[in-house]
C-alpha cells in the first residue's frame, strides 16, 4: 500500500513520538515530468502515439493545477500534509547513507 494511503487510514500505527521519513528515489520522477509536462512537435504528429502523449500531459496538468510544480514537488506537499519527513535520493547508496545518519537504534522499521 502507497505511503500516504497508510498514513491517511493510519494503518501503521504511529506512535506519538514517531517521525516517519519518506525517501524517495527522485530520478525516474524527474524523468517522467520531462515526458509528460510536454507534447513535443514530433509527438503531436503520431497518430498512434498522440493519445498516450495527451493523457500524460492531461495528468501533468492535474499535478499542476493541484498547486504543485512537478511531481516530486506532489510527493513533498502531500508528505508536508500527513506530518512526514520528505528525502529524496538519487543512487541507492544515498538511502543506506541516510539510514546510517540516525542514532543508533532510532529506527523502529522501514517499508
Amino acid at each position: 500500500m502507497p505511503l500516504q494511503l497508510a498514513a491517511q487510514r493510519d494503518l501503521y500505527s504511529k506512535a506519538a513520538d514517531e517521525t516517519v521519513h519518506w525517501v524517495v528515489y527522485e530520478p525516474p520522477y524527474k524523468n517522467r515530468w520531462l515526458d509528460d509536462s510536454v507534447i513535443t512537435k514530433a509527438e503531436a504528429k503520431q497518430s498512434d502515439g498522440y493519445w498516450l502523449h495527451s493523457v500524460r500531459k492531461k495528468a501533468a496538468n492535474k499535478v499542476k493545477n493541484e498547486g504543485a510544480s512537478n511531481y516530486l514537488h506532489r510527493i513533498q506537499l502531500v508528505a508536508k500534509t500527513l506530518g512526514m519527513t520528505y528525502h529524496g535520493i538519487s543512487t541507492p547508496q544515498d538511502f543506506w547513507n541516510y539510514l546510517e545518519s540516525f542514532p543508533k537504534n532510532s529506527t523502529s522499521r522501514v517499508y
